[in-house]
C-alpha cells in the first residue's frame, strides 16, 4: 500500500514524521511496516475485488470508523514513547480523532482523492479540540471519527480551526468532478448510518 503517495516534504527511505496532534507521529510506510499493513488491511480486500470507487469510499469510511478509540492509552503512548507509530496505533485501537484523521488522509491520497487534516476547537466550548479531513476543492469535509461526510460549512460553523496539514497527496488523483460525484453520492449512502457528529 502507499504506492500512490506523494510526500510535502522528502521522507527518509523507511519513514517519516510529521508534527500530530499532540506531538510527534511516525509513518511507516515500508512494505510490510506498520502503516503500510494497517492501509493493506482496509484497502486490500477492497482492491483485490477490483470494487467501485464507491463501494472503496464506502468500505473506508466504515473500517476507520470502527478503529477503537482510547484516550487514555493514546496518551500514555505519547508520554512514555514521545511519538506516535501511526500504523501501530491503528492496529492496536489506541487513537482518538486526530489517529483517525491522519489515518484517513493517507487511505484518501492512496486513492487518488487530496485532502488535508484540520485541528479546531468547538465554538460552543473551548476546551473540545477535534480533527477531521477536508476534501482539497470541493464543499465536503469526512468526518474520520464517526465515519461519515458532512459539508465543510457545517465544520466551519461548530469548529473554529487552528491548524491544517497536508502529509502526503496522490501522485495520480482522480478528476475533481468525479471526487466531488463520489463525495456526493457516498454522503446520501451513509446518512442512514450516522446520525450525528461523535467529538
Amino acid at each position: 500500500m502507499g504506492g500512490n503517495l506523494s510526500f510535502e516534504r522528502a521522507a527518509p527511505s523507511d519513514f517519516m514524521f510529521t508534527e500530530g496532534g499532540r506531538g510527534t507521529m511516525r509513518f511507516d510506510l515500508l512494505e510490510g511496516g506498520s502503516l503500510s499493513r494497517a492501509m493493506g488491511a482496509v484497502l486490500g480486500p477492497a482492491q483485490r475485488s477490483g470494487p467501485s470507487s464507491d463501494e472503496v469510499l464506502n468500505r473506508i469510511l466504515g473500517q476507520v470508523h470502527a478503529i477503537k478509540t482510547n484516550k487514555q492509552a493514546r496518551d500514555e503512548v505519547i508520554l512514555t514513547k514521545g511519538v506516535e507509530d501511526l500504523g501501530e496505533m491503528i492496529q492496536t485501537g489506541r487513537t482518538m480523532c486526530w489517529e483517525k484523521a491522519a489515518f484517513m488522509h493517507m487511505l484518501l491520497a492512496d486513492i487518488g482523492i487530496p485532502s488535508q487534516i484540520v485541528s479546531g476547537k468547538s465554538r460552543v466550548k473551548e476546551s473540545e479540540h477535534h480533527a477531521w479531513v477536508e476534501i482539497i476543492g470541493t464543499p465536503f469535509t469526512i468526518e474520520s471519527t464517526a465515519g461519515f461526510i458532512a459539508l465543510t460549512a457545517e465544520y466551519e460553523h461548530r469548529f473554529e480551526s487552528y491548524a491544517r496539514k497536508i502529509v502526503a497527496r496522490p501522485k495520480y488523483s482522480m478528476h475533481p468532478s468525479e471526487v466531488r460525484t463520489l463525495l456526493e453520492h457516498n454522503r446520501n449512502l451513509r446518512k442512514g448510518v450516522v446520525s450525528a457528529l461523535s467529538v
